[in-house]
């Protein structure tokens, strides 16, 4: 499984990012690949990266076009089957990247896997509840026509294969937002998805 993190000036969480992607390694054997695509940043993150180079098989540093052309670069450099963006000021809760690949084991011709997300403030702390609750309760009722009425999907829970990728293309780039709400759509069409049930897979980080 191949994560990949777009950067601009987020020295503040990156760290918190990718401590919760390199926990996911454990005994049962599961590898994933951490690579992380910085903008050009200029307040410490890169300092913070080079600290931790020997965790990350790629590092990126060029300017680019902006958040979506980040992503669909890590696109490019990723070689798992599997494959997620962690935003640098999200995280993974434990054992979640175990989990969906056991979900994609099950069911390996469904294009992406999804789960429950919390949302939380800049110190970690679950907030907006009501909003989470109200995606929760879509859940169980999943489709792509109700996903294209209703944006119940969590970005940082969100997990699709190469195979769903290749067949739908890359990201937008000359959207500045609903990027992925947008490229969740055209994924949708080609394998449908998993839902995942239990516990949060990632947080959500709301800041200014």
């Amino acid at each position: 499984i191949s994560v990949f993190t777009p950067s601009f000036n987020t020295g503040r969480f990156i760290g918190q990012a990718l401590d919760s992607i390199r926990s996911q390694r454990g005994p049962e054997g599961l590898e994933n690949e951490s690579i992380v695509i910085d903008g050009g940043s200029t307040d410490g993150t890169l300092e913070l990266l080079a600290r931790r180079r020997a965790d990350l098989a790629r590092l990126v540093v060029e300017p680019d076009g902006g958040p979506a052309a980040a992503i669909n670069k890590g696109l490019r450099l990723a070689t798992g089957e599997v494959l997620a963006w962690l935003n640098a000021d999200d995280v993974y809760h434990p054992g979640a990247l175990a989990r969906v690949m056991e979900a994609f084991a099950r069911q390996p011709d469904r294009a992406l896997c999804f789960g429950r997300c919390r949302i939380v403030d800049e110190d970690g702390r679950e907030i907006r509840r009501g909003i989470t609750r109200f995606k929760n309760a879509c859940h169980p009722f999943s489709c792509r026509a109700l996903v294209q009425t209703v944006n119940y999907v969590s970005q940082p829970a969100l997990f699709f294969t190469r195979r769903a990728w290749m067949r739908a293309g890359g990201l937008n780039e000359s959207l500045t937002a609903a990027f992925d709400y947008e490229w969740i759509l055209r994924l949708w069409r080609h394998g449908g998805a998993i839902r995942l049930g239990g516990a949060p897979l990632a947080d959500f980080r709301w800041h200014a």
